[in-house]
């Protein structure tokens, strides 16, 4: 029967007594996978006597590169050892196993001790190593290293009260750093906990050598290969139990079996016992069976130990297990938490603050949470992504909103869709539909619907404004008025691609997005007069401009959600806050006497709506219906949406 651990153990560390005339206690710890690989301890140690005196007890700390089949390697490792240790005949040739073991592992490193009871309780030791790895003995308050060159054996023998450890990975820096030469459980916990933390693979064995009993012994010389000095090799017999033979010699019978003549009650007693026992006396063989009687009782005893050290090492592992899930779990939903509430409180202070604290979580959340949506702490995790989105609806100002239609345009012209919407005064907007080439008026209050410009099929029409009395339309080659050919501007070879118009007094303005140049056509009597650069000199747009919106600035709006200032030809220092990552905008309105601008995002759905003043965007309405929208404009306060051939408004 043997004591040995094999590649399933993981716990990071456990305390071993040994009762046997080896005479050692020893702990061990070891962090099985970590980012520089991973590591395990091999400790093989026969209960039977006769085994124990025979080969001794082998020991190891190994560590092997990182490999994704890192557990195959180890379990083979294992079982490659114990064979090993199974076949030999007789134990200690570390320097034959040291090379079986390097030309089977070379790419594994580690330690190895081998132990031979020897007479007297005297213990020889053998050691080799490779790697990162180390041998320490301790003496009477002083270390010896026993490390030596790679793949040399060293012998010696221990004393009781000496103390050895023996390491791969790390596990020596730790040692080291913290001069420990006396090992005691706590310390083997704190060593194995700080392994566990640093996600360092590593392993350790620590032995304690007390007095052992006493075995009888036979001697033999043998030569060491390595340094070519003759020593003597104690190789340990038990003492065995001996077969007892009793074998008197043959008594001359003088008088008989039976006393005569006066009998007293003794020699009653005596004649009685001669006729009984049997006439002649055979040989009395003492059986061995007590011996094998033990033997099965030291076998059961094994068992049951191995029995309680399995039951001890799964459960140590289990709440080592839950402990190391715990501690990720706190790691993980307290800054999380801390963050949610910081967003809470600033939101009234700061809310553009708050809305990118809650924005960088989000994003430290989705990456983090599959380690746990699939463990204990999945239901956590689902009550803290509540939490999460809960503090984003505040802070992000992102609410549902519900369209309410005004005009249905499409209900007196079918198959009007609608792509582009400007106010032409209050409760009243101008729509133009570039396919069907018609522009409409529609007054919001009366639902009156009109057909202001037509027959414009083919014609690209773009954008239409009005100056109260004329329709302006926007198209490649220019502007026309009313859908006329003549009275409007034709545009010369300097304009690459007009997208929008505006109108602000008399003057028109035209966005050039080929260009990123906004032109301004000066009203003269009927008509326009030459194009002009709006942009001073040094000024230019830096943005790819996607729309256009005037009040006495003009706001020019990139497609990411970026909004560039320009007054009198000059821009402005303004930048947008808490703009929502992944944006795609497309139109842009701003009140004319109030402080807010909106911008469309009909790819996902929603309308952003910002300060002019301080930049920050306070609210994200979102519905469905702005999926479909074409177009936004503010009527004084009231944010109208174009969807569908529809005018209404979010509420």
């Amino acid at each position: 029967m043997e004591l040995f651990w094999p590649a399933v153990a993981i716990d990071c560390y456990s305390s071993i007594s040994v009762n046997t005339s080896l005479g050692i206690n020893f702990f061990r710890t070891v962090n099985e996978e970590g980012s520089n690989g991973w590591a395990q301890v091999y400790a093989r140690i026969p209960f039977d006597d006769y085994e124990l005196v025979d080969k001794g007890a082998l020991f190891g700390v190994v560590l092997g590169k990182p490999a994704e089949n890192w557990a195959d390697r180890e379990a083979e490792l294992m079982e490659w050892t114990d064979e090993y240790f199974n076949k030999v005949e007789g134990g200690g040739d570390l320097g034959s196993f040291a090379e079986s073991f390097k030309e089977k592992y070379g790419d594994i490193e580690g330690a190895w001790l081998w132990i031979m009871p020897k007479t007297g309780g005297a213990r020889e030791i053998k050691t080799v190593r490779w790697g990162l790895s180390g041998v320490s003995l301790f003496r009477g308050g002083k270390e010896y290293n026993l490390a030596g060159e790679e793949g040399k054996v060293l012998r010696g023998m221990v004393e009781a009260k000496d103390s050895l450890t023996m390491w791969s990975g790390k596990l020596g820096e730790y040692l080291k750093e913290e001069e420990i030469k006396i090992v005691d459980e706590e310390k083997v916990l704190s060593i194995g906990n700080r392994l566990t933390e640093s996600r360092e693979a590593a392993a350790g064995l620590f032995f304690d050598f007390v007095k052992t009993q006493t075995v009888s012994v036979v001697e033999k010389t043998e030569e060491v290969e390595e340094s070519n000095l003759v020593v003597e090799e104690i190789v340990e017999k038990p003492e065995a139990e001996r077969e007892t033979l009793y074998r008197p010699e043959q008594e001359e019978d003088l008088a008989g079996e039976e006393l005569i003549g006066p009998v007293k009650a003794k020699d009653k007693l005596l004649n009685w016992w001669r006729k009984i026992r049997p006439s002649g006396r055979e040989d009395l063989r003492i059986d061995r069976e007590g011996g094998q009687k033990r033997k099965k009782w030291a076998v059961l005893m094994g068992v049951l130990f191995l029995i309680l050290l399995a039951v001890s090492l799964v459960t140590g592992s289990i709440k080592i297990q839950a402990d190391r899930e715990a501690k990720k779990w706190k790691e993980f939903s307290e800054p999380i938490m801390n963050n949610i509430q910081e967003a809470q409180d600033l939101v009234r202070i700061n809310p553009s603050g708050a809305r990118k604290l809650i924005e960088d979580v989000r994003k430290t959340f989705d990456v983090q949470k599959a380690e746990f949506v699939k463990g204990k702490y999945k239901d956590e995790v689902a009550a803290l992504e509540e939490q999460l989105n809960k503090a984003w609806t505040v802070t992000s100002g992102e609410k549902e909103s519900q369209f309410v239609e005004m005009v249905n345009i499409q209900l007196v012209r079918p198959g009007f869709v609608g792509d582009r919407m400007s106010l032409i005064k209050s409760g009243s907007v101008l729509v133009i539909d570039s396919k069907l080439g018609t522009v409409v008026s529609a007054a919001t209050a009366t639902k009156d619907i009109k057909v202001v410009a037509g027959k414009g099929e083919g014609l690209e029409w773009l954008d239409a404004t009005s100056d109260g009395s004329r329709v302006l339309i926007l198209n490649p080659k220019g502007v026309s008025v009313n859908g006329k050919e003549t009275g409007g501007i034709i545009f010369d070879m300097a304009v690459s691609k007009a997208t929008t118009i505006g109108r602000f007094g008399a003057n028109l303005y035209v966005l050039d997005s080929g260009n990123k140049e906004i032109y301004k056509y000066g009203a003269i009597s009927d008509g326009y007069g030459d194009r002009v650069r709006w942009l001073a000199q040094d000024q230019s747009i830096s943005v790819t401009p996607v729309d256009m919106a005037i009040d006495s600035d003009v706001w020019v709006l990139g497609e990411s959600g970026v909004v560039e200032r320009f007054r009198r030809g000059a821009r402005e220092q303004f930048v947008l806050n808490g703009v929502p990552e992944g944006v795609k905008t497309s139109r842009i309105a701003v009140q004319l006497e109030g402080s807010s601008l909106a911008m469309l995002d009909k790819v996902n759905g929603m309308v952003i709506v910002c300060s002019k003043e301080t930049g920050n965007c306070e609210q994200q309405l979102k519905s469905e219906k702005l999926k479909m929208a074409t177009d936004i404009e503010y009527d004084g306060t009231v944010l109208l949406v174009l969807t569908e051939g529809t005018v209404g408004v979010l509420n």
